[in-house]
């Protein structure tokens, strides 16, 4: 009978609660070490075989990057190549549209308000 059943059928007594604690203490002592080792030998495995993913991911995050970048604008007509005249026209195009008047948003007129 173990530990665990004793305690439940019987009186907890000092014997009883200390060898529960050796037990339990020794269990998580063990328990840790284990991980540890795993962890070790899963670092050295990954330090002999390298990282599988990184092509993968380096290939992923550069045509990403180029598909995002913005080389050149047509920009009233003319193309610009020159990073500064593409932040501006840019820059010019989203002011543009943020600053269109009223006139052109939805009116809530006429609806009931609940």
């Amino acid at each position: 009978m173990g530990v665990e059943d004793r305690a439940h059928t019987e009186c907890w007594t000092d014997s009883l609660r200390d060898g529960r604690v050796l037990i339990m203490t020794d269990m998580w002592k063990w328990l840790h070490k284990e991980e540890t080792q795993w962890r070790q030998k899963s670092r050295i495995k990954w330090m002999m075989e390298g990282d599988k993913n990184s092509r993968l991911f380096h290939c992923v995050a550069n045509s990403r990057r180029m598909r995002n970048f913005i080389g050149d604008i047509l920009f009233d007509g003319v193309r610009q190549l020159d990073l500064v005249e593409v932040r501006r026209g840019v820059l010019n195009h989203f002011k543009l549209l943020f600053r269109k008047g009223l006139d052109c948003r939805p009116t809530i007129h006429g609806l009931p308000m609940l």
